[in-house]
């Protein structure tokens, strides 16, 4: 049979069982009928012929159900059979299904909000232009024997006027401040960059223009939001004047809501090219750098290197054991909250660990309760795997189910977390829950399921169907091997418990 008619056959076996059912009942005693023929051709009476044909054939209903067999078409009905017996017999205990879940919940959520925060502080990439060539330069001073992520504005500039690696360095400096309007005044970020900022990030403005280095010290650019809030809408912000620290400046351009370096920066406000900071021993700049599209990051790097000696030639006193790095930008952002969000984490998985330990305690000691039913399973000729499956099944529900409460409980979760971390933790205006977040859920789930179950299951596949339906549930749980498996499960538990605990005094001790 072609693939194509054995799918057609398949899905309308699937969509009318019991036509498939009366089809292969028709099949089977249609067989037994030529057979019964063959036989009583030979010479047989009918009742002779008839008790040949069950001596080779075997009786009439072991026929079908061996014919049923056949088809892809039944391994999806006996698994959608026993799916449906697993979520009968997890309403039937709810004990059980409650404890469970909730347990599976508490693990899978805390895992889903920290790898919300993880996924879009770590993983994610900068949402800026050419966000794999942006990098921050900083200063090594061997004096300190650290980096600190500032510059002086003679050097940042000397490194901008001679860097071939680099296709634009910008200068800037800033904090909050406050903004006078037209009717109020407002106190929000701002930032003072030169023309070169716009060219570093490939901004685009969506009304107006960008500022020039003509523009300096008169134009300034506003976000998106920044231009809502305060003019209604952004076409109406475009040559508007407003005061910075009570200095007038004209919005020339907006820039989109998708941009807000740094630190959230709402007002970008023209300075000159030059930076006004001659000293090379006052470190009052930043500077942020594109990397050229065919240069490497290491070949930049040494070249940071070659202008550090000669600028450390040129001005010996200034720049004595001064070297200008390059830092990648997203690093950069991230910062010491790296180490900190891994071992949160590492913690959250040890909670989810210890909740698999735990469901899959619970879940022995129902297949325990449950031997006498596998016993007569494996008594009727189930396979171990026909064993196996509801077990798993069960544990897959449990899981999804989890994995569902978890998904709910990390949305107030990540909102906690948010509220709490510290202002030096990067875009923790862009933490939610989005789809890789799910799909992690999800995968959460199924290798919770499989982890959960796959010693109950195994036990179940090795019940001996004499012992155990001579022996009641209670005398089956007291068995050596099963109490030391069970003690075992418990150790586990109280143990990964205490490293939580160690970890955590560990952490504050920090």
């Amino acid at each position: 049979m072609s693939l194509w008619r054995q799918l057609r056959f398949g899905w309308r076996g699937l969509k009318d069982r019991s036509a498939r059912e009366r089809e292969v009942a028709d099949e089977v005693a249609q067989y037994f009928e030529e057979a019964e023929a063959e036989w009583r051709s030979r010479g047989l009476s009918p009742e002779e012929a008839k008790k040949a044909t069950r001596r080779e054939a075997g009786s009439m209903s072991a026929a079908r159900e061996q014919a049923s067999e056949y088809g892809w078409e039944n391994g999806v009905t006996v698994f959608m059979d026993d799916l449906k017996f697993a979520a009968r017999q997890l309403w039937k205990h709810k004990a059980f299904t409650v404890t469970a879940v909730l347990t599976l919940a508490l693990g899978i959520g805390a895992n889903t909000a920290i790898f919300t925060v993880v996924e879009r502080v770590l993983l994610s990439p900068l949402p800026y232009n050419n966000a794999d060539r942006l990098a921050l330069l900083k200063t090594y001073r061997s004096q300190l024997g650290r980096a600190i992520p500032r510059v002086t504005g003679p050097d940042a500039a000397d490194v901008r006027d001679q860097a071939r690696s680099l296709e634009a360095v910008s200068l800037y400096s800033g904090g909050n401040l406050g903004v006078q309007l037209k009717d109020h005044a407002t106190f929000t970020a701002v930032t003072m960059a030169d023309a070169r900022f716009a060219k570093v990030f490939a901004l685009r403005p969506v009304a107006g223009r960008l500022y020039t280095d003509a523009d300096a010290k008169h134009a300034v650019l506003v976000s998106e939001r920044f231009a809502r809030d305060n003019f209604g809408e952004v076409q109406a912000a475009v040559g508007q004047v407003l005061g910075v620290e009570g200095e007038p400046q004209e919005i020339v351009g907006v820039v989109g809501d998708g941009f807000d370096y740094p630190n959230g920066t709402q007002v970008w406000v023209a300075s000159p090219s030059a930076p006004e900071w001659k000293s090379r021993t006052g470190f009052n700049y930043k500077a942020v750098a594109l990397r050229r599209a065919d240069e490497s990051f290491a070949g930049a790097q040494t070249e940071m290197k070659t202008i550090s000696q000669r600028l450390q030639a040129a001005y010996a006193k200034e720049n004595k054991g001064k070297e200008m790095l390059l830092q990648p930008l997203k690093e950069a952002l991230t910062g010491d909250s790296r180490a900190t969000l891994m071992f949160l984490w590492a913690a959250a998985g040890l909670i989810l660990l210890i909740a698999c330990v735990n469901v899959m305690h619970l879940q022995l000691v129902r297949s325990m309760e449950r031997q006498r039913e596998l016993a007569i399973r494996r008594a009727l000729g189930s396979s171990r795997w026909r064993v196996m499956q509801p077990v798993f099944l069960e544990s897959l529900l449990v899981a999804l189910i989890g994995g569902v409460a978890g998904v709910l409980l990390a949305f107030p979760t990540v909102r906690a977390l948010v509220a709490m971390a510290p202002k030096e933790l990067p875009r923790t205006s862009e933490i939610h829950l989005n789809g890789w977040v799910l799909g992690f859920a999800l995968a959460l789930s199924v290798v919770t399921a499989m982890m959960s179950a796959m010693v109950p299951a195994m036990r179940a596949a090795k019940v001996d169907p004499a012992e155990a339906l001579k022996s009641d549930s209670s005398r089956g749980m007291t068995r050596n091997r099963a109490g030391m498996l069970r003690d075992g499960l418990v150790v586990a538990a109280v143990a990964g418990t205490f490293v939580l605990r160690w970890a955590r005094v560990c952490c504050c001790v920090r």
